[in-house]
């Protein structure tokens, strides 16, 4: 191969990491920025209800809201992410005995 291709790999994967690390950068930001506040938050209502955010009933709440949509908005994630393959490797490899449940 010539340097035009090695340098166009190059630039496609700077491109690539940029844009990577601009939406993770932008997806702290809008969702999971202010971490400060949030513990502060957490600090202020343990201490005014001498309760834990661990044992909060409005968490399970919260899980019983997005449940039913959970597994299809995590799908397309772990799909890129390649997990449903890394299970498959697992099972491939180290599953043995009998199956009760077939693959969805």
């Amino acid at each position: 191969m010539s340097f035009s291709v090695y340098a166009r790999r190059a630039g496609l994967v700077a491109v690539s990491g940029s844009v990577y690390i601009g939406a993770v950068y932008l997806g702290l930001q809008l969702y999971g920025g202010g971490g400060a506040n949030k513990d502060d938050k957490l600090q202020n209502s343990a201490d005014s209800d001498n309760k834990s955010y661990v044992f909060d009933p409005r968490r399970t709440a919260t899980f019983q809201r997005i449940a039913h949509s959970y597994d299809d908005e995590i799908a397309k994630d772990e799909l890129v992410m390649g997990i449903n393959l890394l299970r498959r490797a697992l099972l491939y490899f180290h599953a043995r005995g009998d199956v009760l449940e077939g693959p969805r």
